[in-house]
């Protein structure tokens, strides 16, 4: 374009200016795609690692809470475990409801 208007060619300063402008414009707008693609896929990945830990915490508590129960349906209620243990830290013999357990 400047060559143009180094050997006389009929393109104002106006028009190459106009041009200028609109070239940065565009350039502008795709960066700014650019960016918003980018806080998009970084809001994804949150979101994701978010839900992965979730689902993990999830799994380590169902674990937690079978082990303490004795696996699922009927096992031993937490409260129930935790006076057998009172009881049996006061008393070296078995509890009532141990005795009948075995």
């Amino acid at each position: 374009m400047r060559s143009q208007l180094a050997a006389g060619g009929g393109v104002s300063r106006s028009q190459e200016e106009e041009e200028e402008e609109e070239e940065e414009e565009e350039e502008e707008e795709e960066e700014e795609e650019e960016e918003e693609e980018e806080e998009e896929s970084a809001d994804h990945r949150r979101r994701r690692r978010r839900r992965r830990r979730m689902k993990k915490r999830r799994r380590r508590r169902r674990k937690r809470s079978q082990q303490i129960t004795g696996g699922g349906g009927g096992g031993v209620s937490r409260s129930q475990l935790e006076e057998d243990l009172d009881w049996m830290w006061i008393n070296p013999e078995p509890s009532p409801s141990l005795r009948r357990a075995t």
